[in-house]
């Protein structure tokens, strides 16, 4: 009768004997654990579940307690969640294209896919899948910023990311050109709407699709000499934020921005220190220190 002796013992069966006779009635135990008061039970109940096989994981019962306990239950238990599926990880892909499906799973499942990164590059056509369908903008940001985190190996996803550049939402746009630079050069058919992004009013934009740029060609003379005089303007900037990526960017072109210097060293007694230390960084990159 003791919960916590009980999802103990069950765990034992499934580790010893996963597909034995008294696997069944062990899992019950595991869910029902869920359910407890205690949050030490629940945790354990939480990590057995996520070390189980994705097939027997999938299970309805599974599903609908794993869903409640993240619903409900404190937010370390969520990310206890989370965290244990992710620390699988490709074999908690099959997890993640199954969430995916479900809507109430699926926050949970781009989750586990971003920590994942290059380990979730089986989840890349499910992901794609999911963006082009979704109509959500919150999640569409989540979906390419999962996208970025895989890198390269999502080159599948460049023509879906290149559609969202044109988005009228500014973080669909700004995670679209994250996720394009992270692909790198494998992205190289976004350059064109890269270079629309550039021209846009918006300074952030034209920042993403600069640094974009710069990644999706590295050592290109055209596009670094487009890119400094913009950068540097953008040290300016009166949000800290853009001046900081601004300072980072010029840092990775490295010697062929030395005519940003002087605005760079202006940068390093920026009132935020992070900019600070951005532009000083940046400064050693430029000089090959």
């Amino acid at each position: 009768d003791d919960t916590g002796l009980k999802s103990i013992a069950a765990r034992g069966v499934l580790k010893v004997d996963p597909q034995g006779p008294m696997s069944d009635q062990a899992r019950t135990a595991v869910v029902a654990a869920l359910g407890s008061d205690n949050s030490d039970i629940r945790h354990l109940a939480v990590r057995t579940l996520a070390e189980m096989d994705p097939s027997k994981q999938a299970n309805p019962e599974v599903v609908e307690a794993f869903l409640a306990v993240m619903q409900d239950a404190s937010p370390h238990v969520v990310g206890e969640v989370i965290g244990a599926l992710a620390s699988q990880g490709k074999r908690a892909v099959p997890r993640v294209v199954n969430g995916l499906q479900n809507e109430k799973t699926r926050p949970y499942a781009i989750k586990i896919a971003t920590l994942l990164g290059p380990d979730a590059a089986e989840a890349t056509p499910a992901l794609i899948e999911t963006l082009a369908n979704s109509s959500n903008a919150d999640e569409k940001r989540e979906l390419q910023f999962a996208l970025g985190a895989i890198g390269p190996a999502a080159q599948g996803a460049v023509p879906e990311l290149t559609k969202s550049l044109s988005s009228d939402t500014p973080e669909i746009r700004y995670s679209a050109a994250y996720a394009l630079a992270q692909i790198g050069p494998d992205a190289k058919t976004a350059n064109a709407s890269l270079v629309e992004l550039v021209k846009s009013e918006d300074e952030f934009d034209k920042l993403a699709g600069i640094w974009a740029l710069l990644k999706i060609n590295p050592n290109n003379e055209r596009v670094e000499a487009v890119a400094v005089p913009r950068l540097t303007k953008a040290l300016t900037d009166h949000r800290s934020h853009i001046r900081m990526e601004a300072a980072n960017a010029l840092g990775e072109i490295g010697a062929e921005a030395k005519s940003a210097t002087a605005a760079l060293q202006q940068t390093t007694q920026d009132q935020d220190p992070n900019v600070a230390d951005a532009a000083k960084a940046a400064l050693a990159k430029i000089q090959g220190q």
